[in-house]
C-alpha cells in the first residue's frame, strides 16, 4: 500500500490482546501512517512503570523509522494543570504534585518511543480565580519544560485548544495564542499546539476563523490536528465529537479546511501537522483517503 508523505491516522484504543505495533499495523491496513494512543488508563492517576517500556520502545522506534510513521500520546484526562499545588492545607512543591509527576512520566515514555509528543488539555480553574488558575498552568508548564530541557528530551508537550467546557481556561483563541507565545523561543523547542476542530467549533469559531488565528503567527508550532466534526451547535461549548463527514460542521466547511492545510500559508511551516481522527469509525480507510485526496 502506497502512503504519501502527509501523516494521517486515528486515535485507536489498543486491544488487550495486542500492543502498540499491532495497533499501528491496524492503521496502516486502513491507509494511515499515524497513531494516537493512551499509554496508561486515561481516567487514572497511576504512573506507568518506565522499565516495562524499555524493550517495547526500541521496537516502536524501529517501526516508526522503517515505516515512516508518526506516534502521538494523549495525556490522561485526570491531569488538571491549573490546579493548586496543595494537599489539604499544605502547599506542595511542584515536584511532589501527582499530576506533574504523571505528565513527566508520560513525556519520558513519549521520548523513549520517539513519539511526537504528549497532548495535554488546557487546565480548569474550578473554584480558583481565572487568573490564579492560568498562573498555575503557566508555572506547571514552565517547570515541566525545565525538566524536559535537563533530560534533553526531544519530544513535545502539546497544548490542545479547549472546547470551553465548565471552567476551562483560554476559551478565546486569541488568549490561547497569547498564552502560548508567552513562552520563550528556547522553551518552544519542547512545546507544540494541538488544533482540535470540534473544540474550536464548540468555542464559536468557524474552521476558517480558527485557522486564521492559529496559523497566522503559529503555523510552525502546530504539531497535531485533531480532525473531528461535532455533535453540537457552534458556540455550545461542549466536547462532543463526530466523524468528519457527519456532524454540525458543514461538510463543505470541513473540506475547505482540510484543503487549506496544503496551501502556501500552511506550508510556511515546512510541514502539514500530523492529522488524527479521534472519533471511533468503521470506515477509517474511507476517511483517510478522503483527507489525502483533498491534500493532494
Amino acid at each position: 500500500m502506497t502512503i504519501s508523505m502527509n501523516y494521517i491516522g486515528a486515535h485507536i484504543k489498543r486491544d488487550n490482546s495486542g500492543g502498540i505495533i499491532e495497533t499501528m499495523n491496524n492503521i496502516r491496513n486502513n491507509g494511515g501512517n499515524a497513531l494516537q494512543i493512551f499509554v496508561s488508563n486515561p481516567r487514572s492517576i497511576t504512573i506507568t512503570n518506565i522499565d516495562s517500556y524499555v524493550k517495547k520502545s526500541q521496537d516502536i522506534r524501529k517501526y516508526l523509522a522503517e515505516n515512516d510513521f508518526k506516534l502521538v500520546i494523549h495525556a490522561p484526562y485526570t491531569i488538571n494543570i491549573a490546579k493548586d499545588a496543595t494537599e489539604g492545607k499544605r502547599v506542595m512543591p511542584l515536584e511532589e504534585c501527582i499530576w506533574i509527576k504523571l505528565l513527566i512520566n508520560q513525556l519520558m515514555l513519549a521520548d523513549m518511543m520517539n513519539a511526537e509528543g504528549v497532548v495535554l488539555h488546557c487546565g480548569k480553574h474550578v473554584s480558583l480565580s481565572y487568573e490564579k488558575g492560568l498562573n498555575n498552568m503557566k508555572m506547571g508548564i514552565e517547570y515541566i519544560l525545565k525538566i524536559m530541557e535537563n533530560k534533553k528530551m526531544k519530544t513535545k508537550l502539546i497544548i490542545e485548544t479547549p472546547a470551553g467546557q465548565g471552567t476551562e481556561l483560554l476559551k478565546d483563541l486569541n488568549d490561547f495564542v497569547a498564552f502560548f507565545n508567552g513562552f520563550s523561543k528556547e522553551q518552544k523547542k519542547n512545546l507544540g499546539i494541538c488544533f482540535d476542530t470540534a473544540h474550536t467549533w464548540a468555542l464559536g469559531y468557524s474552521l476558517a476563523e480558527a485557522y486564521n488565528i492559529l496559523f497566522k503567527k503559529n503555523s510552525k508550532d502546530i504539531t497535531v490536528i485533531h480532525l473531528n466534526n461535532s455533535l453540537v451547535k457552534k458556540g455550545e461549548m461542549k466536547d462532543r465529537h463526530s466523524v468528519i463527514l457527519d456532524g454540525e460542521i458543514p461538510v463543505a466547511e470541513m473540506n475547505d479546511f482540510i484543503a487549506s492545510l496544503s496551501s502556501s500559508s500552511s506550508k510556511s511551516a515546512t510541514h502539514i501537522p500530523t492529522i488524527i481522527l479521534e472519533t471511533p469509525s468503521d470506515n477509517y480507510e474511507m476517511e483517510i483517503n478522503h483527507i489525502r485526496n483533498l491534500l493532494d
